[in-house]
């Protein structure tokens, strides 16, 4: 491997640096947070990008996923989060309780959230 580059299969691997208490003290609090906010109705697939360097090519910020909170869990289907390099994080069914569901856990490469019509908002920082 060189440079976090798997010659053999052409994978980037991402690398997540060491962080201060600061910092995760911060990430706890929702100071570093991003969210998207989706709506009761939307369905079809939403895919996060992690920034990727403009010199190098490789990804310089990768995601964090914090939680996933049900606001109203009316869809229909199971509502799907993955990881795009890995697979599925987590999977919801229609019954499913309306609360927070937290995480904390590094996303290898694109976040997707496979919406069902379910009222939801994903929460995430960049490392």
């Amino acid at each position: 491997m060189l440079l976090g580059i798997d010659m053999s299969t052409g994978y980037v691997g991402t690398h997540y640096r060491v962080k201060s208490t600061n910092f995760w003290s911060a990430l706890n609090n929702g100071a570093l947070s991003e969210w998207i906010h989706i709506d009761s109705g939307a369905t079809g697939r939403i895919t996060i990008y992690p920034i990727t360097s403009t010199t190098t090519g490789l990804v310089s910020r990768p995601i964090l996923l914090q939680y996933i909170t049900i606001n109203n869990s009316g869809g229909s289907g199971t509502l799907v989060v993955g990881d795009s390099g890995v697979g599925v994080i987590a999977a919801f069914k229609t019954s499913v309780a309306e609360k927070d569901y937290h995480y904390l856990i590094p996303v290898r490469n694109n976040l997707t959230i496979d919406t069902n019509g379910s009222d939801l908002t994903v929460s995430y920082c960049r490392d």
